[in-house]
């Protein structure tokens, strides 16, 4: 199906991938149900935290902060090598956003 799909235009690719999400979608809710199922707060995230006046729960503020904190590694592994990471650090490059793409996103590999 998807090497079919792979030759079409653009549109019958995402129509096929949203389907294929869906169907994704409805698998997971029949196995485990359409319940929201969390597991303990850890002890030591319990409580909550005063921001500008509003209180947020410290197990939130702590997945935001490991999710903001894990992006920035990925990325620069991805985007940086490590000639640019030093010429942005000695102020030789004023901003760096790393390679172009050398292959299209809708690309097909041809096997």
């Amino acid at each position: 199906m998807l090497r079919r799909v792979c030759r079409a235009r653009e549109l019958y690719q995402l129509l096929l991938t949203f389907a294929l999400v869906l169907v994704a979608a409805d698998a997971v809710r029949l196995v485990w149900g359409a319940d929201n199922k969390t597991g303990p707060e850890p002890p030591g995230l319990a409580g909550s935290i005063r921001v500008l006046g509003q209180l947020f729960p410290t197990y939130d503020l702590a997945m935001i902060a490991a999710g903001k904190g894990s992006v920035f590694p990925v990325y620069v592994d991805v985007t940086m090598s490590v000639q640019p990471i030093v010429m942005v650090l000695l102020g030789g490059v004023g901003t760096f956003a790393g390679p172009p793409s050398a292959r299209s996103p809708t690309s097909c590999s041809t096997r």
